[in-house]
């Protein structure tokens, strides 16, 4: 009963207090920058020697990636181990993406920051149980454009609609019922 009633207060607070924590919070991020850079790297690197789902998430992450980039600048060479994770030929890919573009997306404003959008994984990577569930994951069917704010905010959450102020969030264990 106690730690419910602690939650409902936290909750309260924060509602009423949004603009100024996350105005702290900024604020905090940019004094701090060096400081949370090694941290995350530390983190990372900690979880790239002792995770190894972890490992394999960041790993095709990477692979995908570097095979969009060099698709873009004329380097692109047949991956076909990337192919065959997506499902589809990079030159598709990129068909499918721009497929699902919404109003102002271009390929000037893929990336990271505001008004940038990125690739978003509908289903998170997080929910990943073993190595063929992150395969799964990374097929182009679960991969989508999104507004890099909106992807952030919704974290290793699944859901489609925006009801109002938030995502409408469903958790794994909710997913998984």
């Amino acid at each position: 009963k106690n730690r419910q009633l602690i939650l409902n207060k936290k909750e309260v607070y924060y509602q009423e207090n949004s603009e100024s924590i996350k105005q702290k919070r900024k604020l905090y991020c940019v004094n701090n920058k060096d400081i949370l850079s090694k941290n995350r790297k530390e983190y990372e690197n900690n979880r790239l020697k002792n995770d190894h789902l972890f490992k394999i998430k960041k790993n095709i992450s990477c692979l995908i990636r570097n095979s969009f980039k060099r698709a873009f600048t004329g380097k692109y060479k047949k991956g076909k181990k990337t192919e065959s994770i997506l499902g589809c030929t990079i030159p598709d890919f990129i068909l499918h993406i721009e497929s699902l573009w919404i109003e102002n997306m271009s390929w000037r404003n893929y990336g990271t920051g505001q008004n940038k959008w990125n690739i978003d994984h509908a289903i998170p990577c997080n929910w990943a149980l073993n190595k063929d569930d992150i395969y799964k994951l990374n097929h182009y069917t679960n991969l989508k454009p999104m507004w890099f704010k909106n992807n952030t905010s919704k974290r290793d959450f699944y859901g489609e609609q925006w009801g109002g102020n938030s995502w409408i969030k469903i958790t794994k264990e909710e997913y998984l019922k």
